[in-house]
Protein backbone atom coordinates (compact mmCIF):
# COMPACT_ATOMS: atom_id res chain seq x y z
CA UNK A 1 0.00 0.00 0.00
CA UNK A 2 2.41 2.34 1.09
CA UNK A 3 4.33 1.34 -2.24
CA UNK A 4 1.36 2.28 -4.53
CA UNK A 5 1.12 5.44 -2.43
CA UNK A 6 4.90 6.15 -3.88
CA UNK A 7 3.59 5.73 -7.20
CA UNK A 8 1.15 7.69 -6.68
CA UNK A 9 3.47 10.59 -5.74
CA UNK A 10 5.57 9.81 -9.46
CA UNK A 11 2.15 9.96 -11.37
CA UNK A 12 1.55 13.36 -9.94
CA UNK A 13 4.88 14.44 -10.46
CA UNK A 14 4.31 14.76 -13.95
CA UNK A 15 0.90 16.95 -13.72
CA UNK A 16 0.68 20.40 -13.97
CA UNK A 17 0.95 22.45 -10.81
CA UNK A 18 -2.52 22.30 -8.75
CA UNK A 19 -3.64 18.95 -10.53
CA UNK A 20 -3.44 15.39 -8.51
CA UNK A 21 -4.30 11.78 -9.19
CA UNK A 22 -5.94 9.60 -6.68
CA UNK A 23 -6.54 6.08 -6.10
CA UNK A 24 -10.30 6.08 -8.06
CA UNK A 25 -8.55 6.39 -11.54
CA UNK A 26 -8.81 2.51 -11.91
CA UNK A 27 -8.46 3.13 -16.06
CA UNK A 28 -4.98 4.46 -15.67
CA UNK A 29 -3.86 1.70 -12.67
CA UNK A 30 -5.20 -1.66 -11.67
CA UNK A 31 -4.30 -2.36 -7.07
CA UNK A 32 -5.03 -5.58 -5.92
CA UNK A 33 -3.24 -5.99 -2.45
CA UNK A 34 -4.23 -9.71 -2.01
CA UNK A 35 -2.78 -10.48 -5.56
CA UNK A 36 0.46 -8.21 -4.62
CA UNK A 37 0.01 -6.55 -8.41
CA UNK A 38 2.94 -3.77 -8.63
CA UNK A 39 3.37 -1.04 -11.41
CA UNK A 40 6.58 -1.58 -13.23
CA UNK A 41 8.70 1.14 -15.04
CA UNK A 42 7.40 0.70 -18.09
CA UNK A 43 3.69 1.12 -17.62
CA UNK A 44 4.48 4.16 -15.64
CA UNK A 45 6.12 5.55 -18.53
CA UNK A 46 2.86 4.72 -20.53
CA UNK A 47 0.92 6.53 -17.83
CA UNK A 48 3.27 9.43 -18.04
CA UNK A 49 2.98 9.62 -21.87
CA UNK A 50 -1.05 9.11 -21.81
CA UNK A 51 -1.17 12.24 -19.48
CA UNK A 52 1.54 14.07 -21.07
CA UNK A 53 -0.33 13.28 -24.63
CA UNK A 54 -3.73 14.26 -22.45
CA UNK A 55 -2.11 17.51 -21.74
CA UNK A 56 -0.70 18.68 -24.63
CA UNK A 57 -4.04 18.10 -26.32
CA UNK A 58 -5.79 20.15 -23.66
CA UNK A 59 -3.58 22.85 -24.09
CA UNK A 60 -4.10 22.78 -28.06
CA UNK A 61 -7.74 23.04 -27.69
CA UNK A 62 -7.32 25.67 -25.41
CA UNK A 63 -5.20 27.50 -27.50
CA UNK A 64 -7.21 27.06 -30.83
CA UNK A 65 -10.15 28.08 -28.50
CA UNK A 66 -8.17 31.03 -27.68
CA UNK A 67 -7.07 31.68 -31.21
CA UNK A 68 -11.03 31.39 -32.18
CA UNK A 69 -12.26 33.81 -29.57
CA UNK A 70 -9.46 36.18 -30.26
CA UNK A 71 -9.88 36.14 -34.10
CA UNK A 72 -13.96 36.20 -33.48
CA UNK A 73 -13.71 39.34 -30.92
CA UNK A 74 -10.79 40.59 -33.34
CA UNK A 75 -13.78 40.62 -36.12
CA UNK A 76 -16.16 41.89 -33.93
CA UNK A 77 -13.83 44.77 -32.44
CA UNK A 78 -13.46 45.91 -37.12
CA UNK A 79 -16.78 45.61 -37.48
CA UNK A 80 -17.47 48.05 -34.40
CA UNK A 81 -15.02 50.14 -36.04
CA UNK A 82 -16.16 50.04 -39.06
CA UNK A 83 -19.59 51.12 -37.87
CA UNK A 84 -17.83 53.75 -35.52
CA UNK A 85 -16.07 55.57 -38.63
CA UNK A 86 -19.62 55.47 -40.51
CA UNK A 87 -21.87 57.09 -37.66
CA UNK A 88 -18.50 59.92 -37.06
CA UNK A 89 -19.30 60.20 -40.66
CA UNK A 90 -22.57 60.91 -40.21
CA UNK A 91 -21.97 63.50 -37.86
CA UNK A 92 -19.78 65.34 -39.63
CA UNK A 93 -22.64 65.23 -42.17
CA UNK A 94 -24.97 66.42 -39.50
CA UNK A 95 -22.94 69.38 -38.28
CA UNK A 96 -22.07 70.40 -41.92
CA UNK A 97 -25.97 70.42 -42.41
CA UNK A 98 -26.79 71.94 -38.99
CA UNK A 99 -24.07 75.40 -40.18
CA UNK A 100 -25.18 75.28 -43.52
CA UNK A 101 -29.19 75.29 -42.07
CA UNK A 102 -27.73 78.52 -39.19
CA UNK A 103 -26.34 80.15 -42.25
CA UNK A 104 -29.66 80.48 -44.22
CA UNK A 105 -31.09 81.45 -41.31
CA UNK A 106 -28.79 83.74 -40.89
CA UNK A 107 -29.27 85.01 -43.98
CA UNK A 108 -33.18 84.88 -44.18
CA UNK A 109 -32.91 87.34 -40.63
CA UNK A 110 -30.58 89.23 -42.82
CA UNK A 111 -33.01 89.63 -45.94
CA UNK A 112 -35.56 89.84 -43.60
CA UNK A 113 -34.53 92.61 -42.06
CA UNK A 114 -33.29 94.00 -45.64
CA UNK A 115 -37.09 93.74 -46.55
CA UNK A 116 -38.59 95.32 -43.02
CA UNK A 117 -36.23 98.21 -44.08
CA UNK A 118 -36.72 98.84 -47.52
CA UNK A 119 -40.87 98.37 -46.90
CA UNK A 120 -40.01 101.33 -43.63
CA UNK A 121 -38.23 103.47 -46.50
CA UNK A 122 -41.20 102.70 -49.26
CA UNK A 123 -44.11 103.38 -46.71
CA UNK A 124 -42.29 106.61 -45.74
CA UNK A 125 -41.43 107.61 -49.62
CA UNK A 126 -45.18 107.23 -49.97
CA UNK A 127 -46.37 109.05 -47.07
CA UNK A 128 -44.15 111.89 -49.13
CA UNK A 129 -45.39 111.13 -51.99
CA UNK A 130 -48.78 111.81 -50.66
CA UNK A 131 -48.25 114.48 -48.59
CA UNK A 132 -46.66 116.35 -51.76
CA UNK A 133 -49.36 115.42 -54.18
CA UNK A 134 -51.93 116.55 -51.88
CA UNK A 135 -49.70 119.59 -51.41
CA UNK A 136 -49.52 119.98 -55.65
CA UNK A 137 -53.01 119.29 -55.84
CA UNK A 138 -53.67 122.15 -53.48
CA UNK A 139 -51.77 124.77 -55.56
CA UNK A 140 -52.84 123.55 -58.71
CA UNK A 141 -56.60 123.96 -57.59
CA UNK A 142 -55.58 127.47 -56.24
CA UNK A 143 -54.02 128.26 -59.41
CA UNK A 144 -57.11 126.65 -61.27
CA UNK A 145 -59.16 128.99 -59.51
CA UNK A 146 -57.24 131.76 -59.88
CA UNK A 147 -57.08 131.26 -63.80
CA UNK A 148 -61.07 130.91 -63.48
CA UNK A 149 -61.29 134.13 -61.53
CA UNK A 150 -58.55 135.81 -64.38
CA UNK A 151 -60.69 134.31 -67.27
CA UNK A 152 -63.97 135.59 -65.76
CA UNK A 153 -62.33 139.01 -65.28
CA UNK A 154 -61.08 138.86 -69.10
CA UNK A 155 -64.65 137.83 -70.27
CA UNK A 156 -66.26 140.76 -68.14
CA UNK A 157 -63.44 143.00 -69.37
CA UNK A 158 -64.47 141.81 -72.89
CA UNK A 159 -67.93 142.38 -72.46
CA UNK A 160 -67.17 145.38 -71.28
CA UNK A 161 -64.84 146.60 -74.05
CA UNK A 162 -67.54 145.69 -77.03
CA UNK A 163 -69.43 147.32 -75.63
CA UNK A 164 -67.40 151.00 -75.39
CA UNK A 165 -66.65 150.17 -78.97
CA UNK A 166 -70.20 149.76 -80.24
CA UNK A 167 -70.77 148.75 -83.98
CA UNK A 168 -67.38 150.33 -85.43
CA UNK A 169 -66.38 148.66 -88.16
CA UNK A 170 -62.98 148.11 -87.37
CA UNK A 171 -63.94 146.17 -84.49
CA UNK A 172 -65.78 144.00 -85.98
CA UNK A 173 -65.28 140.01 -85.11
CA UNK A 174 -62.62 139.27 -86.13
CA UNK A 175 -60.67 142.41 -84.82
CA UNK A 176 -58.26 143.48 -87.21
CA UNK A 177 -54.77 144.45 -86.23
CA UNK A 178 -55.30 147.90 -87.63
CA UNK A 179 -58.07 148.52 -84.93
CA UNK A 180 -57.01 146.83 -81.89
CA UNK A 181 -53.98 149.15 -82.50
CA UNK A 182 -56.12 151.84 -82.47
CA UNK A 183 -58.09 151.22 -79.15
CA UNK A 184 -54.68 150.72 -77.45
CA UNK A 185 -53.33 154.11 -78.49
CA UNK A 186 -56.96 155.69 -77.35
CA UNK A 187 -56.65 153.75 -73.99
CA UNK A 188 -53.01 154.83 -73.81
CA UNK A 189 -54.45 158.37 -74.26
CA UNK A 190 -57.46 157.91 -71.74
CA UNK A 191 -55.25 156.58 -69.09
CA UNK A 192 -53.25 159.96 -69.19
CA UNK A 193 -56.18 162.32 -69.80
CA UNK A 194 -59.49 161.29 -68.01
CA UNK A 195 -58.16 158.44 -66.05
CA UNK A 196 -56.48 160.06 -63.59
CA UNK A 197 -59.97 162.55 -63.06
CA UNK A 198 -62.60 160.02 -62.61
CA UNK A 199 -60.71 156.93 -60.80
CA UNK A 200 -60.47 154.30 -63.62
CA UNK A 201 -56.82 153.78 -64.06
CA UNK A 202 -56.15 150.72 -62.61
CA UNK A 203 -59.18 149.16 -64.92
CA UNK A 204 -58.31 150.45 -67.97
CA UNK A 205 -54.58 149.56 -67.63
CA UNK A 206 -55.70 146.21 -67.06
CA UNK A 207 -57.75 146.55 -70.40
CA UNK A 208 -55.25 147.99 -72.21
CA UNK A 209 -52.80 145.22 -71.48
CA UNK A 210 -55.35 142.68 -72.53
CA UNK A 211 -55.57 144.62 -75.87
CA UNK A 212 -52.05 144.58 -75.92
CA UNK A 213 -51.83 140.80 -75.87
CA UNK A 214 -54.22 140.50 -78.14
CA UNK A 215 -52.03 142.86 -80.46
CA UNK A 216 -48.79 140.18 -79.78
CA UNK A 217 -51.17 137.49 -80.84
CA UNK A 218 -52.50 139.11 -84.13
CA UNK A 219 -48.70 140.08 -85.17
CA UNK A 220 -47.79 136.14 -84.59
CA UNK A 221 -50.65 134.86 -86.60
Amino acid sequence: MEKNEEYLDLLNSFLPEGESLDLSLQQFITLDDDAGAQLDQQQLRSVANSLRSREVNVQRSSQIWLRKSVNEKTEHVAQLEKQIGLLEAEVVKLRAAENKLKTDVDNIRANADKVRIDADKIRTDADKFRTESSNTIQTLTSDLNVARKELKTIKEDSVYFSGMVGRSTIFRKPLSFVGLYVVYIGFIAVSKIAIPVFGLKSKLQRIAQKVKERILCAVEI
